[in-house]
Order: C-alpha cells, then structure tokens, then sequence
C-alpha cells in the first residue's frame, strides 16, 4: 500500500475509533494521560501492522 493510501486509512479509523477507543481505555486505566497513551499506541502498532494485517484476511 502507498503512504497516502496507509495515510487516509490511518486517518478515517482514528476519525472513526478514536473516542470510543479513548472511553474504554479511561474506564480501564482512570487516568486521561494514560489513556491518551494507549489510544496512541494502538494507532501505531496499527499503522505499522496494516500489511501484515490486510494480507492475512485476503
């Protein structure tokens, strides 16, 4: 996938999920920094395994 195909889809799921995503880590860790954390890292390790991940369900 190019950069700007990753880049649009990187972006349309953290429009999508961030908040929800955000909720649920707070309600889990009770601290907003963590939690903003979490979500951060969770739109990383995405970012980074979306080949791997896109090839496995094709």
């Amino acid at each position: 996938m190019q950069k700007d195909e990753r880049g649009a889809w990187l972006e349309e799921a953290m429009v999508r999920w961030e908040q929800p995503l955000l909720r649920m880590c707070f309600a889990y860790l009770n601290d907003v920094a963590l939690a903003e954390d979490a979500v951060q890292e969770t739109f990383q390790k995405a970012w980074r395994g979306y080949d791997n991940f896109r090839q496995g369900i094709q």
